[in-house]
């Protein structure tokens, strides 16, 4: 996709022009699974230096991404006052109401706490 793709590039005009204006990463490390993928998202740290490395979060675990760790709405904020939105699954831990996203510095939530929940149900 985008400058680094040779077939498809044509296709993707906008992602084009973001990475002329921007800056293309094109070399990073991804997670495999939910919970370490968004931990090392949202902090910028190898989920492996915050205990999230394992699986993912399930309803029951009491546990979840530390709260030393500050994450990017928490650093929006301090850095420009900005308004911080969070849509989608956060899978980061909920056993205690400081783990939350509004207690991470998202303003708004509109989501799941854990996986395997229906979008159109709202059933685990």
């Amino acid at each position: 996709m985008g400058p680094e793709s040779s077939d498809y590039a044509e296709l993707t005009p906008h992602v084009d022009t973001l990475a002329a204006d921007g800056i293309w990463l094109s070399k990073y490390y991804g997670q495999e699974t939910c919970t370490p993928a968004r931990a090392a998202l949202l902090t910028g740290i190898y989920p492996m230096h915050t205990g999230m490395q394992y699986g993912v979060i399930t309803a029951n675990d009491p546990w979840g991404l530390p709260t030393a760790y500050r994450i990017m709405p928490q650093y929006l904020k301090a850095a420009a006052n900005y308004t911080t939105h969070m849509v989608g699954k956060w899978h980061l831990g909920h056993f205690a109401e400081t783990r939350l996203p509004l207690s991470r510095g998202f303003d708004t939530f509109f989501g799941f706490f854990s996986g395997f929940t229906g979008y159109f149900t709202h059933v685990s």
